[in-house]
């Protein structure tokens, strides 16, 4: 990766390394099946990337809500899944070279609807897959934590403080 900081608590693991790995190759696998079995064709709506990258980006809303629900974000699924598999699976780049040339050949409407449908979608595909993960919800009790009551759970609300040991962080839901 050109230019990007060195870290060696990441890059000199190697169980990271290898799950982005596999699933990086699970994921290209994946995509290049669905494009052989629905081909898109010159001129045409890509409705094969555009399903994929909206799949994509409702499993990575999943995979970012359901960790931090659990309180475990480093939780291996994150490498395997979602960096690897759905990284591979889901293609910004083909994206771009499918709206330049459906532009390029004269095909103005299709591109402006497949660009605006690929950002607004995509944010909502997000946005659906954090709600179904859990997002709305008070969190998973860590361990040592008392349930909420049933008053303030409806509402996300704690009716008793974490423990000192597992408070949340800033932000953490």
């Amino acid at each position: 990766v050109f230019g990007a900081p060195y870290h060696p608590a990441v890059w000199a693991r190697p169980a990271p390394l290898a799950l982005i790995s596999l699933g990086g190759a699970l994921g290209a696998v994946a995509g290049y099946e669905l494009t052989l079995t629905f081909p898109v064709r010159a001129g045409h709506f890509p409705f094969t990337t555009f399903a994929i990258n909206m799949g994509g980006a409702f499993l990575l809303g999943t995979l970012l809500e359901w960790p931090a629900r659990h309180r475990d974000e480093t939780h291996w699924g994150r490498w395997l899944v979602g960096v690897g598999l759905l990284g591979a699976f889901t293609t910004f780049s083909t994206m771009a070279v499918e709206l330049t040339l459906l532009g390029r050949d004269g095909h103005t409407l299709s591109a402006v609807v497949y660009g605006a449908a690929s950002l607004a979608v995509s944010v909502a595909a997000v946005l659906l897959g954090l709600v179904a993960a859990g997002q709305r919800r008070a969190p998973v009790p860590a361990e040592g934590e008392s349930r909420p009551s049933s008053a303030y759970s409806s509402r996300g609300l704690s009716a008793h403080p974490p423990a000192t040991s597992s408070r949340r962080r800033p932000g953490e839901y």
